[in-house]
């Protein structure tokens, strides 16, 4: 049940956030930066494996092993870091039109919506939830 209650918890403030992110921030960014390579028709079913695989790594990795909501937040920020950044510094590395800017809009947009995410996801499936 726990594991439920913090995937579900998690899951659902990453789609909340996520989508506000794209919808009124970073789809600019991104237009102008990496435009070119923007598809004008996402494949939906990858997007949603995508969600439901970081949901449930982040789980396992980020809250399960936290004691502290401090705790949660850190192991979140760090798997933020090291998910997006691997996802943002591998585009830099080998797509020609990747910019330093999206690089690092990526790697702090992941660490934070990570921490905030694994946060909500210990909070929900503590003792006292």
């Amino acid at each position: 049940m726990k594991f439920l209650k913090a995937f579900t918890s998690f899951l659902l403030t990453f789609l909340t956030m996520d989508v506000l992110w794209v919808t009124l921030f970073a789809q600019g960014i991104y237009q102008s930066e990496v435009g070119g390579l923007l598809t004008q028709n996402p494949k939906f079913c990858v997007v949603a494996a995508f969600y439901v695989a970081y949901t449930v790594i982040a789980v396992q990795l980020a809250i399960v092993p936290a004691v502290t909501w401090r705790q949660a937040a850190l192991n979140g920020m760090l798997l933020g870091i090291a998910g997006y950044g691997t996802y943002a510094m591998t585009n830099y590395a080998i797509l020609k039109d990747w910019t330093h800017t999206v690089l690092i809009v990526d790697v702090c947009w992941g660490a934070t919506v990570t921490s905030v995410c694994s946060v909500a996801g210990f909070i929900a499936s503590s003792k006292h939830a």
